[in-house]
């Protein structure tokens, strides 16, 4: 068998040769269709082909290697050519004033040799210094840094200058709709984008504009076929690309969406090894257990359990602004919520105890945003609440407790929302999670669970 490596997004095979391929090339896809009597469950291999024609069968680049692996395994024959050249460094990876660990130089390494992947890192392990490593091993090619909300582009946009890669205006550009520049031409040598922003653009602007991009918080790579960042990492033939994150998708669909548009993980330094070489610190699970009057047990439904018993339960609101007022002298403590009702609650009940609890969530102006998160780290605020606009990368080495007043199931949103306060410091070698035991109603206790299997997984009970 023949694949050509035509794009540095795309490979083709003969048409003939592409139903072999059939069998690695799906997923198993789950829809529900609604009937008289209720939602019925179907499943069906969904395909994954960016394209056909007479001729040949096109799939994404970043499902290459699982090509070959099956291949091999079934002793088919196959030969491999490719359109273009690899990427050529330039020198070594340096950033004044860092030394990279080893393990970053390593994860580097892998990076520069795969030049097509996704790396696994955990929340606070350097992830950022790690980008600008690769980065600096390039003098002249045009990178992209993708990301999927304004903080992380500014937050790195500040890493790029504070180590030298230039200023803002001139050879790095800034692209979002927080910024002048959104719907200027492309001019910088180093483009940092929210992907709202980049999807908004032609194609025909960036597909060939780019040698590299990078990726930041992967995971949310979510569709083969839909959705903005297929729209992007489809069209824009950059013939590096790299994602990073802290946690792989459990979704199907989104594993082969980012294995086909980035690839592979082609790097990974796990949670506990960040731990055990003193790189993060280590969570400490503190549960406690909730007693409210509210009694939901025969609630169903769990969008109203979730009200009731969660956002508009006063007493436990009040519980929490309680426990965050008896530390707020002693720590700096991140209470996170998912409604921004939860958050304006929380709010008010710690107004009433003398406590000024800025409150960051979607709507919040991007310059207050930065305030708070500074002042967070200066010790000046002592508690904060947030909502999923901190979930993911945002740096804030001074938290010493996050708390969990969301509950939660899934391990992905829980690990991003506890992530915040994993960044070590000299002064902080462990961060407190405080998670609460709510059994007023099933769909609590069943989230419960989870989480505690989670904090099992991780060793952190």
């Amino acid at each position: 068998m023949q694949i050509d490596i035509i794009t540095p997004v795309e490979c083709r095979v003969g048409k003939f040769d592409a139903q072999r391929l059939k069998p690695i090339l799906s997923f198993k896809k789950v829809y529900y269709r609604p009937t008289k009597k209720g939602r019925v469950k179907y499943t069906y291999m969904k395909q994954v082909w960016s394209g056909k024609d007479n001729k040949y069968w096109y799939f994404w680049r970043g499902h290459l290697p699982r090509v070959l692996k099956y291949l091999h395994k079934h002793k088919v024959p196959v030969k491999v050519t490719r359109s273009f050249d690899r990427l050529i460094t330039t020198s070594p990876p340096h950033l004044t004033g860092i030394t990279f660990r080893p393990d970053q130089l390593e994860l580097i390494d892998k990076a520069l040799t795969a030049q097509f992947g996704v790396i696994l890192s955990p929340t606070g392990s350097g992830k950022t210094i790690i980008q600008l490593g690769i980065a600096s091993c390039f003098k002249k090619q045009r990178i992209l840094f993708l990301a999927h909300t304004i903080d992380l582009v500014d937050q790195t946009a500040e890493e790029l200058v504070k180590y030298g890669f230039g200023t803002i205006g001139n050879e790095i550009q800034i692209l979002s709709g927080a910024h002048k520049t959104t719907y200027n031409d492309f001019t910088g040598r180093i483009v940092l984008s929210t992907m709202q922003s980049m999807s908004r653009r032609d194609y025909e602007e960036y597909a060939t504009y780019f040698d590299i991009v990078i990726v930041d918080e992967c995971h949310r790579v979510s569709s083969v076929e839909d959705g903005q960042y297929s729209h992007i990492l489809g069209n824009c033939w950059a013939q590096m690309r790299l994602g990073f994150t802290a946690t792989l998708p459990t979704d199907l669909e989104a594993q082969m969406a980012l294995e086909g548009y980035i690839g592979p993980v082609i790097g990974e330094l796990t949670r506990q090894e960040a731990v055990d070489k003193n790189i993060i610190a280590k969570p400490k699970i503190r549960l406690i257990k909730i007693e409210t009057p509210i009694k939901l047990r025969s609630e169903k439904n769990y969008l109203k359990a979730y009200r009731k018993g969660i956002v508009d339960n006063v007493p436990r609101n009040r519980f929490i602004v309680n426990l965050v007022r008896e530390i707020f002298d002693e720590k700096i403590s991140l209470i996170m919520v998912h409604h921004i009702e939860h958050g304006k609650q929380i709010q008010a009940l710690g107004k009433l105890q003398g406590m000024s609890l800025p409150f960051v969530h979607g709507k919040t102006k991007k310059e207050e945003r930065m305030r708070v998160k500074k002042a967070l780290e200066a010790g000046k605020i002592r508690a904060a609440i947030a909502t999923t606009v901190w979930k993911e990368g945002v740096n804030i080495p001074s938290l010493d407790v996050i708390v969990n007043a969301a509950g939660g199931k899934d391990e992905l949103p829980v690990l991003q929302a506890i992530g915040r306060g994993f960044r070590r410091t000299d002064k902080k070698s462990e961060v407190e999670i405080i998670d609460f035991i709510d059994n007023s109603n099933y769909f609590f206790l069943d989230h419960l669970t989870s989480r505690l299997q989670l904090y099992s997984k991780e060793g952190w009970l």
